[in-house]
């Protein structure tokens, strides 16, 4: 779901090509339209996509649990960008997503960290939103996320700043820009600078 806006064209005409049932009736094809949405800041229609695929969510076997975490994943990051931001609701939800999904699914296990992060950080949990941030983080740059690795990271940075830790905040940052500068294109490493500043 990190992908480059590149990409996106190209899934939005592939899935537009595809009949409305047959998108419908399979969860990941549903997120696939959400997260499309949720990168134009068209939350409710990404909302309504979720609930699709759930609706679409076979019962029980191993491919059911990767979806439910799937889906579980998108809905605890949508609880933690909407105006009404509900912490308490997405903190469960990547939770749950995090204990089924498997641990190669770096794209969903990624949404699930950072709306883990981000729900704690509304909380004031500090410890817990760093320790979010600096696991996806770790696994981003892992599996080349540089989307991911950067937006993590650049959290992670900004929570120990918050903490007073400049220090820290200051390595993590120059440490991702080094990383990233190998795999990312110059707009991508514009905002861990900006955290530098």
């Amino acid at each position: 779901m990190f992908t480059t806006m590149s990409t996106h064209r190209t899934l939005a005409s592939w899935l537009a090509a595809l009949p409305d049932p047959v998108v419908r009736d399979r969860p990941l094809l549903c997120l696939a339209q959400a997260w499309l949405l949720i990168h134009r800041v068209e939350l409710d229609p990404a909302a309504a996509w979720i609930d699709a695929a759930a609706r679409a969510l076979p019962a029980g076997d191993d491919g059911g649990r990767q979806a439910h975490g799937a889906v579980d994943a998108s809905r605890a990051y949508l609880a933690t960008v909407v105006p009404q931001v509900a912490p308490d609701h997405a903190i469960p939800l990547a939770e749950r997503a995090l204990a089924v999904l498997a641990p190669d699914d770096r794209a969903f296990r990624g949404i699930a960290g950072i709306s883990l992060g981000q729900a704690a950080l509304a909380l004031g949990r500090l410890d817990r939103a760093e320790r979010a941030f600096a696991e996806v983080a770790t696994a981003a740059r892992g599996a080349g996320l540089v989307q991911a690795a950067v937006t993590a990271a650049t959290q992670q940075a900004n929570v120990q700043r918050l903490r007073g830790d400049r220090r820290r905040a200051l390595s993590t940052s120059r440490a991702a820009i080094a990383w990233a500068g190998d795999h990312a294109v110059p707009p991508t490493l514009g905002r861990l600078r900006t955290v530098l500043a």
